[in-house]
Order: C-alpha cells, then sequence, then structure tokens
C-alpha cells in the first residue's frame, strides 16, 4: 500500500444544506443535514464517526470520498481541496464501502468483473494476466475462495457481498477507507467476520479507516478515537 506519513482527510467547517431555494410562498427553510462540521484522519489511523440517526454521519462519509458536494466548507486530501483534483486521482485515493453492498455492486456481474472494472480504469498498464493475478490476491485478502469469482451478487450470502465490496473498494489501493455501517445489515457471524478483516487490513497495510456506525462495540474494538456527531457538532 502506498502512501506517506503526511497523508490525511480531512473536512474542515463543512456544512450540508437541502431546500434553500425560494418557492411561491416566499423563501423554503433550509434543511441542514451537519453544520461548521470538521474531522481529520491520518495516515494508517481507524477513527470511529458515531452519533443518532439523522444526524448526518453517511453524508458527511459522501462528502469525504467526493461523492456529494459541501455547501460550505471543504474537503482536504494532504492539503488539496478534492474539488481541485481529478476525480480518478481522489477516487484512487479515497474509497468508500456502503451499508448494503448492493449499493456498489452491479447485480448482472461476475464477482470477477466487479474487481476487474477498477483495475481496468485506475491500471491502464495492467494487461488480464496481471489483473487477474491481483483479483486472485485481493481474494485471498478478504478470504474469499476464489471459486466464487464466476458467480453473481445473488448467489453470494450477505457476508460474501460484503466481502466482496471491500475487495472492489482495495483493488485502486486507496489510503481512505470509508464504512458506512458496513455490518449492520449483516448477521453475527458474518458481522464478527467482517469486523476481524477491517482490524486486519488497517494494521496490515496501514490503510486509514473512518468507520460509521451506532455499533459502539465495533467502534471501540477497532478505533483508535471516535468523533461524535450532533446537530452538527463535533464531539
Amino acid at each position: 500500500m502506498n502512501g506517506g506519513k503526511t497523508d490525511t482527510l480531512a473536512m474542515e467547517r463543512g456544512t450540508v444544506t437541502y431546500g434553500s431555494k425560494g418557492c411561491f410562498w416566499g423563501k423554503t427553510k433550509a434543511n441542514v443535514a451537519f453544520a461548521n462540521f470538521s474531522i481529520a484522519i491520518g495516515h494508517g489511523e481507524c477513527v470511529g464517526l458515531v452519533g443518532p440517526s439523522g444526524c448526518g454521519k453517511s453524508t458527511v462519509g459522501r462528502c469525504l470520498a467526493r461523492l456529494q458536494k459541501l455547501s460550505c466548507g471543504d474537503v482536504l486530501l494532504s492539503g488539496e481541496s478534492v474539488w481541485k483534483i481529478s476525480p480518478l486521482k481522489c477516487h484512487g485515493a479515497v474509497q468508500m464501502i456502503f451499508q448494503s453492498p448492493y449499493d456498489s455492486l452491479d447485480p448482472r456481474q461476475t464477482v470477477h468483473s466487479a474487481i476487474d472494472e477498477p483495475l481496468k480504469i485506475h491500471f491502464k498498464f495492467m494487461n488480464a494476466a496481471s489483473r487477474r493475478k491481483t483479483i486472485g490476491k485481493l481474494m485471498g485478502a478478504v478470504r474469499l475462495d476464489e471459486s466464487l469469482l464466476w458467480r453473481k451478487p445473488s448467489q453470494l450470502s450477505g457476508g460474501q457481498r460484503q466481502r466482496v465490496a471491500v475487495a472492489r473498494s482495495l483493488a485502486v489501493e486507496p489510503k481512505f477507507l470509508i464504512c458506512d455501517e458496513v455490518v449492520s445489515a449483516l448477521d453475527y457471524d458474518a458481522r464478527d467476520g467482517i469486523i476481524e478483516l477491517l482490524a486486519s487490513l488497517c494494521e496490515k497495510n496501514e490503510l486509514a479507516i473512518l468507520l460509521i456506525g451506532h455499533d459502539m462495540e465495533m467502534v471501540d474494538r477497532l478505533c483508535s478515537r471516535t468523533v461524535s456527531m450532533g446537530n452538527g457538532q463535533k464531539g
């Protein structure tokens, strides 16, 4: 895994609002997802982001991953605004895994195709044989048997699908991994396996992880520090 000790991902005084445009009766009142919120994740850190439902945790994650714009403030990747660098460069450094792998896996693709696709986009110099070797290593990293490569998401268990989503994210060799409620939809055994996998990845790869969730057992187990959200304020 690449990356130097100066790698950071940070939101500075970020605000996201919805519905602030005018209407027939006058201006609509803005709905605030979060306001004036700051957070920073350093090289190799595992940071928890917790708070009540509706406080904007998932929106923070999407903004950090350059999947949604802030209304005010900025997101900085190693000191540079993510909106001033190319999407390819940003998404090569920051990946996001969602609560449901169906949000990130194409139901029409095999596991092989799902992992092969980002390799083709981010590593154009790799030939098919090199990509196939890398896919095999990624399957091993997430503890999946290669016999599953030709299955589609509907033919996998929930835990297996989430491991594929992790492998797909790791394919681009990111420096930061944003995990949004990644175990909340899984049964206990699958949940425990994903927690162990994330712990192993963070330790072995010096991969920085932002763990978004309600599960304080998981957060306490994995994270060196925790940031709390409530009405958009940092705890």
